[in-house]
């Protein structure tokens, strides 16, 4: 007589065996989970802002996705106003070149017995008659006088500077004209750019492998402004 047909059931290790087995494989064939970094800094066209990364040795990242948000520069930094204070340099005054003539009384002719005339000769050839009496005998008196300057001035005076208040300031927003790594260019390399706001851009193959130290993404701006980045890393 045939023995009879048995089917074996696997028991509850078997099972939780296998739902292990499916875990495992789903994991290994799914894509790693990328990290995100952020960072935020106020930049201008002489101070980039640097993105520093420990990578480990031997490490390549699959996933590097750069994220870039463009915002207005900011300072929170308070100035008082005042005064400049502080005298002038010194400074003259050119004068303009000209002459005096003058005409006196004769020698030993006395003052109130002859009647005199009084001129001045001034730059243009003008004669200015000052005082017309009866002309007697005199004696001409000449002098002639080129002056070069009035000599050094110095005036006490200050400049107003408009007043400040506590608080934040923004400015201007600029873009990223310039990405390198570890201080070489690699624009040319990630399209060229610029970059304004931007969402995963991938600068996987730029990134060197790991070696257990720090390197670094720099973001060179074209000029003042502050920038939110993220990168995410896998």
């Amino acid at each position: 007589m045939a023995a009879p047909n048995v089917v074996l059931m696997p028991d509850n290790l078997d099972l939780e065996l296998g739902d292990l087995r499916r875990k495992i494989r789903a994991i290994e064939t799914q894509a790693p989970t990328a990290q995100p970094y952020g960072w935020q800094e106020s930049v201008d066209a002489g101070h980039p802002m640097q993105l520093w990364l420990p990578i480990s040795s031997g490490l390549k990242y699959s996933i590097a996705k750069l994220s870039l948000k463009m915002l207005p520069y900011r300072t929170n930094s308070s100035f008082a106003g005042g005064n400049t204070g502080g005298s002038s340099q010194n400074h003259v005054h050119a004068a303009a070149a000209h002459a005096h003539r003058i005409f006196q009384f004769a020698s030993g002719t006395p003052m109130g017995a002859t009647a005199h005339k009084f001129w001045t000769w001034v730059a243009d050839q003008t004669q200015a008659l000052l005082d017309v009496l009866t002309p007697s005998n005199v004696d001409l008196y000449s002098e002639n006088t080129t002056p070069g300057n009035d000599g050094l001035n110095s005036v006490d005076h200050t400049h107003a500077v408009g007043g400040s208040s506590l608080g934040v300031s923004e400015g201007s927003t600029s873009t990223v004209t310039a990405i390198g790594v570890d201080g070489v260019d690699k624009t040319s390399a990630l399209g060229g750019g610029p970059w304004g706001d931007t969402v995963d851009l991938d600068i996987s193959s730029v990134l060197p492998t790991g070696d257990g130290i720090f390197h670094y993404v720099q973001l060179t701006t074209a000029g003042q402004g502050r920038v939110q980045a993220w990168l995410k890393l896998a």
